[in-house]
């Protein structure tokens, strides 16, 4: 991008607390790697002989379920690459005018389809990372990336948020998503989202915006 362009887009980032990449940034064999190092860390099998750390979904649990796994790096060589790719720290730099960028925590997410007239059970409501992140202070300059490993359709629970939601009050103490309806929030959902995609909900020095998905 251009100087000028940077400028807008960090403009659009602080205002609305959330920017989605309009191009892919990782090539997609990096990408692929990534979708078939999910499915062996869902069958159980690390390649680097070291298992994820604790997470709410293991191998044996219910397949049709939302499954969450905590640091699946340390497990994956091919999800390493992904997540140490150096255009996704070059991007968040670009957009955040951070001078160095580096990666904190890693979740991965696969929500399983749900068929037409079954009940939803990958819903994840809308939410403020920040809640999560009580390790660190308030003024801590912190940023989620999303990065999607396959297309996201709107019927495919795309990620929604809620703009302008960072600069408004963080409730700490609020971690049940479940309880926080946004009766009159101005939504943002891409129409679609491309494999290799990066959505970055803003934190520096303030809350990251609602997200839903």
């Amino acid at each position: 991008m251009s100087p000028d362009e940077i400028a807008l887009t960090r403009r659009k980032y602080q205002d609305e607390g959330f920017i989605v990449c309009p191009e892919p940034l990782l090539p997609s064999d990096v990408v692929e790697g990534a979708v078939a190092g999910m499915d062996a860390l869902r069958d159980g099998k690390y390649d680097t002989g070291i298992p994820p750390r604790p997470s709410s979904w293991s191998p044996g649990d219910d397949p049709n379920s939302l499954c969450k796994i905590e640091m699946p790096q340390i497990a994956s060589n091919a999800i390493m690459e992904l997540v140490s790719h150096p255009s996704l720290g070059a991007k968040a730099a670009e957009i955040t005018g951070a001078e160095a960028v580096q990666v904190w925590w890693v979740q991965l997410l696969y929500k399983p389809p749900t068929e037409a007239g079954q009940q939803v059970r990958t819903h994840v409501g809308w939410h403020q990372d920040y809640n999560y992140w009580s390790i660190w202070e308030d003024d801590s300059e912190l940023f989620t990336a999303w990065v999607a490993l396959s297309d996201v359709a709107p019927d495919c629970g795309p990620m929604n948020f809620v703009v302008g939601s960072h600069s408004g009050a963080c409730p700490r103490k609020v971690t049940s998503f479940r309880r926080i309806t946004m009766p009159c929030a101005t939504l943002s959902a891409p129409s679609r989202i491309k494999s290799g995609k990066r959505c970055l909900p803003f934190c520096r020095r303030a809350a990251p915006a609602f997200t839903r998905s």
